[in-house]
């Protein structure tokens, strides 16, 4: 068995909120946030739910799946959820890495590591503490995946296997 690539365990504690200050990983986690050129404007930015696959087969590729394709819901019953998500967008996505360096996400070393990515696209991806709005919408997440789906469609969601979705939520 080979070891894991570094760059692979410096994104797993941050999909897991294990940087987290208050010591509830569910107050942390990663965005995703992908440019056309190393320096360019982000051109994609979104949070990423708690979930990885790497394939030892396949080492320069990692499967995740950004959090996209939420919405309120405005017209609901008693215990209804506020929130939802549409599992046909919020699909796993493949990152083809080609270069990989992690580094401090500021000058202090106190904070977590951002991952960046060069992929086999030309585009660059950083994997980074996720703040703010991606911050608010993968705690919305978190709320819909625990609390909403069911067993069953969990652990399909966190295989990364498939990237179409049928049945609820579609």
């Amino acid at each position: 068995m080979t070891d894991e690539p570094t760059w692979l365990a410096a994104i797993r504690p941050l999909l897991a909120g294990s940087h987290t200050p208050t010591g509830d990983v569910l107050d942390a986690g990663a965005e995703l946030v992908v440019s056309d050129d190393p320096d360019g404007p982000p051109v994609f930015t979104a949070p990423l739910a708690r979930m990885l696959r790497h394939d030892p087969a396949h080492p320069d590729v990692v499967w995740i799946r950004p959090v996209v394709g939420g919405y309120p819901v405005t017209r609901r019953g008693p215990g209804q959820p506020s929130y939802l998500f549409s599992l046909s967008v919020t699909r796993r996505r493949s990152l083809h890495v080609t270069h990989a360096q992690v580094l401090p996400t500021d000058d202090t070393g106190a904070a977590a590591n951002k991952v960046v990515l060069q992929l086999a696209n030309g585009q660059t991806a950083v994997i980074r503490p996720a703040s703010g709005a991606t911050l608010e919408e993968l705690e919305r997440w978190d709320t819909f995946a625990l609390l909403v789906l069911d067993r069953e469609d969990l652990v399909a969601l966190e295989e990364l296997r498939e990237d179409s979705w049928h049945g609820a939520y579609a």
